[in-house]
């Protein structure tokens, strides 16, 4: 399925991101986003957010971070086939319903108000949302994917001194 994600996201992240991961562990697809926080965990250096069901908790976290852009990351009914992806900002989801018993658009306009970043959606085309399942495999080689380009864009610091 490969997403060119430098062509892709690239032009959308300059300066300071913090990633805002959504979803549901039990979920089955659900669980992409917080998947994906997991693979970077210690091995990216930007903020990575696990808000799980609840986003709207975050909020303050999130302007505490200084970011110049928030990228949210949730899997959704896109449309698409599972594990594709799509870019969307606000305009976009204007008549978009809520993620996790929230408008995703009121969530956008309440990180820029308090954050004056810029954000977006990286929506994840589900495949399964069945509970107690795992990922559907295309929805895995996604995550697996934009780990690999947000690792090797924003690799881990060491603490390691050169002698």
């Amino acid at each position: 399925m490969g997403v060119d994600w430098e062509s892709l996201l690239a032009p959308l992240l300059p300066g300071r991101v913090t990633l805002v991961a959504m979803g549901d562990r039990s979920a089955g697809d659900d669980a992409a986003a917080l998947m994906l926080v997991d693979l970077l965990a210690g091995k990216a250096s930007l903020p990575l957010l696990d808000c799980g069901s609840y986003p709207q908790n975050f909020l303050s976290i999130i302007a505490r971070t200084c970011p110049h852009v928030v990228m949210l990351v949730d899997a959704a009914e896109l449309g698409l086939l599972p594990g594709q992806v799509r870019v969307l900002d606000h305009a976009a989801l204007a008549d978009w319903g809520g993620s996790h018993g929230y408008p995703m658009g009121l969530l956008m306009e309440q990180i820029e108000a308090l954050s004056r970043a810029r954000v977006f959606l990286l929506g994840i085309q589900i495949g399964d949302l069945t509970r107690g399942q795992s990922c559907h495999p295309a929805v895995e080689e996604t995550i697996r994917g934009l780990a690999e380009f947000l690792m090797s864009r924003y690799p881990a610091r060491t603490n390691e001194r050169t002698p």
